[in-house]
């Protein structure tokens, strides 16, 4: 029972290498899309898959994300 999970586990070691490579390289480096109209006519036609470069907007935190809303009192009308 053992030996055989063995066997199955190497076997699919690169096909799982792939899939983790393949999720990272999707979430964190580039993602395709469709094109799901012909908004972009004659450049861009329905159908067609874009390369989107996430490195270009790069990794910053929103200049706002520190911002803490408090409350301080109600004020005086």
């Amino acid at each position: 029972m053992k030996s055989g999970l063995l066997k199955v586990r190497r076997e699919y070691r690169g096909f799982a290498v792939f899939v983790v490579l393949m999720v990272i390289f999707r979430s964190a480096l580039a993602d395709w899309n469709v094109v799901p109209t012909g908004s972009m006519k004659p450049t861009i036609i329905e159908g067609d898959r874009i390369l989107v470069n996430k490195l270009a907007y790069d990794f910053k935190v929103p200049p706002y994300s520190h911002l803490a809303l408090q409350v301080r009192g109600s004020r005086a009308r």
